[in-house]
């Protein structure tokens, strides 16, 4: 007798989750059916036993759908995460590639401007003793760490370079100043790192 009640709940759960959506299901819409079958097996489960075994109290209609639909959720947050990791995780190598090219173009500037020097200082800058070519093939935390290496080094020098070579110098460091002259549009930029 309780297989056909059983029987018949549950094809009326599966009726309704059926008209509510498949997919909703895993977003938590359920059918209440669902809490009604499970309790009335669980019921069933408490009555078949015997005497010298308990059944546990809390295994019920209602919690089950609580742990059913905690557990829905849980899967759907940690598929979102793994998707958004993922999503992520390309948006961050194309930023550090586009970083890493804003560093190397202002290194490569800074570079340039330092070998090009009419008056050199007497004892160079050590970083500048090591080959263009070592130094733009670093992590972008060691460029950054180059960088800010040079910046007293470069304090009150003023550089020719270009508007692009502005854009990148003025966004990798915020503690100190440079103030750079550029020769093509007259202007001169205070840059903060």
């Amino acid at each position: 007798m309780v297989f056909k009640i059983l029987d018949r709940i549950t094809a009326l759960a599966y009726a309704e989750q059926s008209l509510i959506g498949w997919t909703q299901a895993f977003k938590g819409r359920l059918s209440k059916q669902w809490t009604t079958a499970q309790g009335l097996w669980y019921d069933h489960m408490r009555h078949n036993l015997p005497a010298s075994q308990k059944f546990p109290k809390r295994y019920t209609g209602p919690i089950w759908m609580k742990q059913l639909f905690t557990q829905l959720i849980y899967y759907n947050l940690n598929r979102w995460q793994i998707r958004n990791e993922a999503a992520q995780a390309t948006e961050s190598a194309e930023e550090y590639r586009k970083t890493q090219e804003m560093h190397q173009s202002t290194i490569t500037a800074l570079y340039q401007s330092n070998s090009t020097d009419p008056d050199p200082d007497p004892d160079p800058h050590a970083l500048y003793r090591q080959p263009l070519g070592d130094i733009l093939n670093m992590s972008n935390e060691r460029l950054v760490n180059w960088l800010r290496a040079t910046r007293h080094h470069h304090h009150t020098e003023h550089t020719n370079i270009t508007t692009n070579q502005h854009t990148s110098l003025k966004t990798f460091s915020k503690k100190t100043s440079i103030n750079l002259y550029n020769t093509k549009q007259k202007d001169e930029i205070k840059l903060y790192f």
